[in-house]
């Protein structure tokens, strides 16, 4: 049946459940809560203090943060990542798949490549622009401004000047 007590309830030693236990006010724990199986909330969960997942957290819903989010370890998303606001890491982005930048990006240090570079639209360098080794254009290179060339220019083409070209130094054309 039923037990109904008033004042407090002290136990030193285990107390086993074999049924629900039902809670009607605040409970407070002055040790560990172990559960051996599922917990189910019909309302809110608050934690106060350190929360710490021993294995896989899966949410089906939406998840707020209203404080920073701190991952110790590696991290994957199998679904889409979205963020509405900035985004500052303080150490490397690596990104092994496609990456698509919707809109501009902009780099206060070095870029390094180590593999190919693929621009489908337009690009402006405002800077300058430093190439170690060979470049192959299959379409057309269009420069408004100065353009300095330290070592050989090969053209295996035609090539047209819709203006004046000043050589300084040896030239040699053949043709």
């Amino acid at each position: 049946g039923k037990t109904t007590l008033v004042g407090s309830l002290s136990v030193k030693d285990d107390v086993i459940l074999s049924l629900n236990l039902s809670v009607a006010e605040d409970t407070t724990l002055a040790g560990a809560l172990s559960v051996g199986q599922e917990v189910w909330m019909s309302s809110n969960l608050s934690v106060t203090g350190k929360l710490t997942l021993a294995n896989s957290l899966s949410v089906k819903d939406n998840v707020v943060i209203s404080s920073k989010l701190s991952v110790a370890e590696d991290t994957t998303f199998t679904g889409a990542l979205s963020v509405a606001k900035n985004v500052i890491m303080s150490s490397n982005l690596s990104v092994t798949g496609k990456t698509t930048l919707a809109n501009s990006l902009s780099v206060k240090d070095n870029v390094v490549l180590s593999s190919n570079l693929s621009v489908a639209e337009n690009t402006t360098f405002t800077g300058t622009l430093s190439v170690g080794e060979e470049v192959w254009l299959s379409s057309n290179l269009s420069v408004v401004g100065d353009t300095f060339l330290y070592g050989s220019l090969h053209v295996f083409d035609n090539a047209y000047l819709s203006s004046n070209l000043s050589v300084i130094g040896n030239t040699l054309l053949r043709g």
